[in-house]
């Protein structure tokens, strides 16, 4: 993937969760053998398909001490690709206009603010937080007042009690740079049927762009990795997509992780799921904790959406095609499928043929090199893994084979022609 690696949070941050617990004598990440028996509990209603024991108020200890910091990096990983391509930007004395929908404790805001510094920008995050849950609110306000910045990010907040159905459909008087959605379609319209919920989100979706974010703005949604979940989401893609939707609805456009508009082919095969699985650790001081609550530290998974106006999106689309040069750009969508003499990647992005396959489509193949064929031209195809960016200049064989002679390249930047890293103020 292109962008730096998110990393985890600060000991700064940290120390300053501690702290607000103990002022809320709750149970801290200090103390693995209290917390641990409340972060299984949460984490047991997070993966219950209807979510059963989650609300406004609850498991605030869990969530300060523990999902807090794990879901921390999720929106700086979804974000730092958009950032590289010059679409989410701090400029001079001008600072970015963030709405964080479902904020609770302010995990995602934090993030964006974490990706932007990673990236070497400088300035201020003006983020309006809303959720139900004045509790989480509270928190949230706690932690910006005790880290109020994030590197050379600085983070001003406000935070307020507002429901969803009074922020979609309401037309802002200032729009929003950023809108973030982080971990929140997961938990709305459970009641529903599936295509039904599915158009609902899209709708709420076109419905936040259309009215509140700015012509050039930026919607990021992060939702779990877990297949069920990661699956709706993509159903959601196609959705906002569907050439038939009738105006005043917005033409979208994706940024990040699809590089085409076409048919998710990931969602031809039950097994098959679009997500994110990033070599990023919680803290240290957290592995206690995850152990006793039989939580795995290693790793971040997530599945996540970027988005744009279609108009907006064009710049993303030119940068795309400098990046790429002659052949085609891939995005890897599943880690590496070694098996014996062979090592195989499913990758989605230009057209790999031009007829439909009957589990992929165009978009999406199966694609294997030989270890016999490996070469110094090929070789950052061993070298990939989920979520990175491939550019094949030669066409593949008539079995989706990389050969000796091919040249694959390994997008890790973009090239010159692209904007610039804003100055610092």
């Amino acid at each position: 993937m292109i962008g730096p690696t998110p990393s985890p949070a600060s000991e700064a941050l940290l120390d300053a969760l501690v702290e607000i617990a103990r002022g809320k004598r709750l149970p801290s990440l200090a103390e693995p053998a209290r917390l641990a028996p409340l972060v299984a509990e949460l984490a047991q209603s997070y993966n219950d398909p209807a979510l059963r024991g989650l609300g406004p108020g609850k498991h605030l200890a869990a969530r300060l001490g523990f999902f807090f910091v794990r879901d921390l990096p999720k929106v700086a990983g979804a974000a730092r690709e958009a950032i590289a391509l010059g679409r989410l930007a701090l400029t001079r004395g001008k600072p970015l206009r963030v709405l964080d929908l479902g904020a609770g404790l302010g995990a995602s805001h934090r993030g964006l603010a974490r990706a932007l510094d990673a990236a070497g920008h400088s300035g201020t995050l003006d983020v309006l937080a809303l959720d139900t849950d004045e509790a989480a609110l509270e928190l949230s306000r706690d932690i910006a007042r005790r880290v109020p910045r994030e590197g050379n990010v600085a983070i001003d907040l406000r935070a307020d009690v507002r429901p969803m159905d009074r922020v979609a459909g309401h037309k802002a008087r200032a729009r929003f740079d950023v809108i973030l959605l982080g971990q929140v379609l997961t938990e709305l319209d459970l009641e529903l049927q599936p295509e039904a919920r599915v158009a609902k989100h899209a709708e709420l979706i076109r419905a936040l762009v259309g009215d509140l974010l700015a012509p050039d703005g930026t919607l990021l949604v992060v939702e779990p990795a877990l297949k069920p979940r990661s699956r709706h989401l993509q159903r959601v893609r196609g959705a906002l997509l569907d050439p038939s939707t009738p105006p005043p609805a917005p033409k979208l456009a994706l940024v990040a992780p699809c590089l085409h508009r076409g048919a998710c082919p990931l969602l031809a095969r039950d097994g098959d799921w679009c997500h994110e699985d990033l070599a990023v650790d919680l803290p240290p001081r957290l592995h206690p904790v995850a152990k006793a609550a039989g939580l795995r530290w290693q790793g971040l998974t997530f599945s996540y959406l970027v988005i744009g106006t279609a108009a907006s999106a064009e710049a993303t689309l030119e940068a795309r095609a400098r990046a790429r040069g002659p052949g085609l750009l891939e995005r890897a969508v599943s880690e590496p499928l070694v098996s014996k003499g062979k090592r195989e990647l499913v990758l989605c992005g230009d057209p790999l043929r031009d007829d439909a396959d009957p589990s992929y489509g165009p978009h999406g193949r199966r694609v294997g090199r030989l270890d016999r064929e490996a070469s110094p031209t090929n070789e950052p195809f061993a070298e990939a893994a989920r979520g990175d960016v491939l550019a094949l200049h030669d066409p593949l064989d008539d079995k989706g084979r990389v050969h000796r002679e091919h040249r694959v390249e390994l997008v890790a930047r973009l090239p010159e022609a692209l904007p610039p890293t804003p100055e610092s103020p």
